[in-house]
C-alpha cells in the first residue's frame, strides 16, 4: 500500500495508507498530545474530522487517490477527464489542476505517476504527499516558517474551560482558549464570529500546533455569548477592545496579540484596531465587511435584499445555515415592509432587521458601525486579502484607503478572481478564471506575516512588494509596490447614443471625445418588474460575475459600449461612472455595470455599483429629488483587473434595479419600504452641457 502524509500549516496531521481495493489505513496526529497514534482503520468521527478540516469528503478523496494510483499520465496531454468527471489542465510538468469545481483536489504527479493531492481553500492548504518522493516546492518553503521538529512532533494544544469575559458595560462574551502544551507565555491568535466559535476550532488548531495560544470568541449577541438582541457591528469596537486588554492582562499572554478571519472577521479586526488599543500588533483581513453605507446592508444607501438569506441564518442565537437554502426567495423577497419577510419565512421577526430599518439615513446608530471613520486611530501592520467578485468589496476599498497611508512593509495586498468564498474556485458561474487562479500558498503567507509581527521571524514577507493581483484574461499574478498600481492611466470616455441606448445594443457607444448632440436616452423604471442581478440567493455569493448579454436587451437598460479594441488592454482598479440623470420620481436607485463584450455577443460583468439618488450627496442628509430635474451622479464601481483582448470591448449599462441584490426603490419617499409602487421615467443626459462619461483605468507598460 501507498503511504501519504497529510501536512497542513507545514506539519504533518497524518499519515494514510491507500490502495485500491483495500480498506484504507490511518495514524493521526492526536491534537491533544501532539503525538502520532499507530496505523488502525479510519473511524466515521475521523471521516467527519478530515472532512471539516479539508473542506472535502474523505471517502470521495481516498477513493479517487486510489483510482488516481493507475492512472496513465501522458507527458503530451494538457487536459484529462477522469473517472469521477473530474476536469483537469496541466499547470506545468508535474501540477494538474481541477477546473470547473468549487473546493478543487488538485493532482502532484512526479514523471507522470501520481504521487499526491493539494486541496485548497482561504483558509488552509492541505498537502497529502506520497512519502519517498519528490514533494510539491512550497513544502520546503513551509519549511523555513516551520523548523523539522514542529513539523514533526507540533505542540498539543491544551483546551482551556470557555470563559465568560466581561466588557465594560456588564455584558459578558463565551470566549475559548486553546494554549500549546509546553511553554507559559505566547503570542496569540485573536478571533472573534458571530457564527459559532466552536466551528472555527479546528481550523485554528494549527496555530496552536506552531506555537501561538488562540482565542476564539462569540460577538455579543451570538452563541453562548450574553447580550441579547444580536445587532450585527454596533457593539464590535468596544467589545474588541475590551476583550484584547484582557487577553493581553492573562498570564499565558507575552503581549504580542494578532487576529484573523474573514467576512465579519475581518470586520471585528478593523472595529478593534479603530479603537486605537495598543495590544493588536498584527492582522491578516480576508473579504473584510466595511461600514454600513458602503458596504452591506446599506450599500449606496440602498437596503440588500442579497443579504436577507444570511440573516435568516442569524435568526436564532446559534447560526443556522440551513435557513440560507430556500427556493421561495423570489416570493419572500417582494413582502413589504421588508421586516415582515421573516414573519412570513421563519414564523418570527428579526430585531436586528426591525433595528436596521428604522434608521433609514446614516445617524448614530450606523455610525457604531463605522470603523473607517476613525482609520487615525488603526495602527496595527495589516495583510488584506480579498478577491474582485467579493460582495464585501465596499469593506476592502475601506482597508486599502487605510493602508495606502502605512509604511510599505507594513502592509501586504493579495488581490484574486476570487468570491467572497475566496481561494476556491478556477471557474465562477462558466466564466474562466485561469489556471493558475487559486494559490496554493495563501495560508504559507497568512503565518509569514504572522510570525513576522508576532514571533519577530525574519521571513522576508515584508522585502517582498507590497501587492499581488491577479489579471483575468491575461491568467497572470502581478506584483506592484502601492495599490493602485503606479502604472495606471485613466482614460475618459463619453456617453454617446441616437436616443436608442434602450432598445438598440448597438446606439449607444462610449467614445473619447464629448457628444455634439442634444439627444437623451429614456427608459421607465417599474419597481414590479425589476431588472435581474443574476445570483442564486441561497449560495450567499452576490457579486458573480455572468453574461449580462439578455438582461441588457431590457428596455429599462442603457447601454454604452466601445468600439472593439484594435489592442489588448487591461484595466486594474475601479471605474468611476459620472452621469446627468433625472427622474419624474422623488426617490429612486442607480445600478452600473462594467462588462467585457466578447465577439460573441457575451457580455461579462467586472464589476458594478449602487447609488440611491436620494444620498447622492450625504449619506447623513438624504434629499428628494425635484421631478424632472437634472442631477450628476457620481458611482466608484468593485474593482478589478481584466485583460481585454483585441476585439473585445468595454460596455457601461445604466438602469435603476438590480433584483436579488437590491430591495427595488418604489419611487416614492418612502423609498426601498414602501407598499406603493410608481413607475418612473429616468433620462441619461449626454451632451457638452451634461457630458455623462466613464473613467476607466488602464495599465500602461
Amino acid at each position: 500500500m501507498a503511504e501519504y502524509q497529510l501536512i497542513q500549516f507545514g506539519v504533518i496531521q497524518a499519515y494514510f495508507k491507500i490502495q485500491k481495493g483495500q480498506k484504507t489505513q490511518i495514524k493521526m496526529l492526536t491534537v491533544e498530545t501532539g503525538q502520532l497514534g499507530d496505523y488502525r482503520f479510519i473511524t466515521e468521527a475521523d471521516a467527519h474530522y478530515f472532512t471539516t478540516s479539508l473542506k472535502y469528503p474523505l471517502a470521495d478523496l481516498l477513493e479517487r487517490m486510489a483510482q488516481l494510483q493507475s492512472y496513465p499520465f501522458s507527458p503530451t496531454e494538457q487536459k484529462l477527464t477522469t473517472d469521477w468527471q473530474g476536469v483537469y489542465h496541466r499547470l506545468d510538468e508535474q501540477l494538474w489542476v481541477e477546473r470547473e469545481k468549487k473546493f478543487p483536489m488538485d493532482i502532484w504527479t512526479v514523471n507522470q505517476q501520481f504521487r499526491g493531492v493539494i486541496l485548497p481553500n482561504s483558509q488552509k492548504i492541505s498537502f497529502l504527499m506520497e512519502v519517498g518522493y519528490p514533494q510539491h516546492p512550497l513544502l520546503a518553503e513551509w519549511e523555513k516558517s516551520v523548523p523539522k521538529i514542529i513539523k514533526e512532533h507540533p505542540y498539543g494544544i491544551q483546551f482551556q474551560q470557555s470563559e465568560l469575559v466581561p466588557m465594560r458595560d456588564g455584558v459578558h462574551l463565551s470566549t475559548c482558549v486553546m494554549l500549546p502544551s509546553k511553554g507559559t507565555h505566547f503570542p496569540v491568535i485573536f478571533m472573534r464570529t458571530p457564527y459559532g466559535k466552536e466551528e472555527a476550532m479546528i481550523a485554528h488548531y494549527p496555530y496552536v500546533q506552531l506555537g501561538y495560544a488562540v482565542v476564539l470568541q462569540d460577538v455579543r449577541g451570538r452563541n453562548l455569548s450574553e447580550g441579547d438582541p444580536y445587532i450585527p457591528k454596533i457593539y464590535d469596537q468596544p467589545d474588541g477592545d475590551d476583550t484584547l486588554n484582557w487577553i493581553a492582562a492573562q498570564e499565558w499572554c507575552n503581549g504580542e496579540i494578532g487576529m484573523i478571519g474573514a467576512s465579519y472577521g475581518g470586520y471585528v479586526q478593523w472595529a478593534a484596531a479603530a479603537s486605537g488599543n495598543p495590544h493588536l500588533k498584527a492582522m491578516v483581513s480576508i473579504v473584510t465587511a466595511g461600514s454600513p453605507f458602503v458596504d452591506l446592508p446599506r450599500k449606496g444607501g440602498t437596503f440588500t435584499s442579497g443579504g436577507i438569506a444570511l440573516n435568516f441564518g442569524l435568526a436564532s442565537k446559534k447560526f443556522d445555515r440551513t435557513k440560507l437554502m430556500r427556493d421561495d426567495w423570489d416570493e419572500l423577497i417582494k413582502i413589504r415592509p421588508i421586516q415582515d419577510i421573516p414573519v412570513k419565512g421563519l414564523g418570527f421577526r428579526i430585531p436586528f432587521v426591525e433595528e436596521q430599518l428604522q434608521h433609514p439615513a446614516y445617524d448614530t446608530f450606523w455610525g457604531k458601525a463605522n470603523w473607517h471613520a476613525k482609520k487615525e486611530q488603526i495602527q496595527a501592520p495589516a495583510m488584506v486579502v480579498s478577491g474582485w467578485y467579493d460582495d464585501n468589496y465596499g469593506g476592502t476599498t475601506e482597508a486599502l484607503d487605510v493602508v495606502a497611508d502605512y509604511p510599505r512593509d507594513k502592509c501586504k495586498i493579495i488581490l484574486g478572481p476570487w468570491l467572497h468564498n475566496g481561494n476556491t474556485n478556477r471557474d465562477i458561474c462558466g466564466i474562466s478564471m485561469g489556471d493558475k487562479a487559486i494559490r496554493h500558498d495563501l495560508d504559507l503567507q497568512y503565518i509569514k506575516w504572522l510570525n513576522h509581527f508576532l514571533m519577530g521571524e525574519e521571513n522576508g514577507i515584508t522585502a517582498e512588494k507590497s501587492v499581488d493581483y491577479y489579471t483575468i484574461g491575461a491568467g497572470e499574478w502581478k506584483q506592484a509596490e502601492t495599490w493602485p498600481p503606479t502604472n495606471i492611466q485613466l482614460e475618459t470616455l463619453y456617453f454617446q447614443s441616437n436616443g436608442q441606448a434602450n432598445s438598440d445594443i448597438q446606439a449607444g457607444q462610449l467614445v473619447t471625445q464629448q457628444s455634439d448632440t442634444n439627444e437623451v436616452d429614456h427608459y421607465l423604471y417599474d419597481p414590479e418588474n425589476p431588472t435581474p442581478h443574476l445570483i442564486d440567493l441561497s449560495e450567499n455569493e452576490l457579486s458573480c460575475p455572468d453574461d449580462y448579454a439578455t438582461v441588457e436587451l431590457r428596455p429599462d437598460v442603457l447601454t454604452y459600449t466601445t468600439a472593439p479594441f484594435a489592442t489588448a488592454k487591461t484595466v486594474t482598479g475601479s471605474a468611476t461612472i459620472s452621469f446627468y440623470a433625472s427622474s419624474t420620481a422623488v426617490d429612486t436607485d442607480w445600478v452600473v455595470r462594467l462588462c467585457e463584450v466578447t465577439p460573441e455577443g457575451k457580455s461579462i460583468k467586472l464589476a458594478d455599483g449602487f447609488l440611491g439618488a436620494t444620498f447622492r450627496e450625504s449619506f447623513t442628509e438624504p434629499s428628494l429629488l425635484t421631478p424632472n430635474q437634472v442631477y450628476l451622479y457620481e458611482i466608484e464601481t468593485a474593482r478589478i483587473s481584466a485583460e481585454i483582448q483585441a476585439g473585445h470591448a468595454l460596455r457601461v449599462s445604466i438602469t435603476s434595479s438590480a433584483a436579488n441584490y437590491i430591495f427595488p426603490n418604489s419611487n416614492t419617499a418612502e423609498g426601498f419600504n414602501s407598499g406603493i409602487n410608481l413607475v418612473a421615467e429616468q433620462t441619461i443626459y449626454h451632451n457638452q452641457q451634461y457630458p455623462s462619461k466613464v473613467v476607466i483605468p488602464i495599465e500602461k507598460d
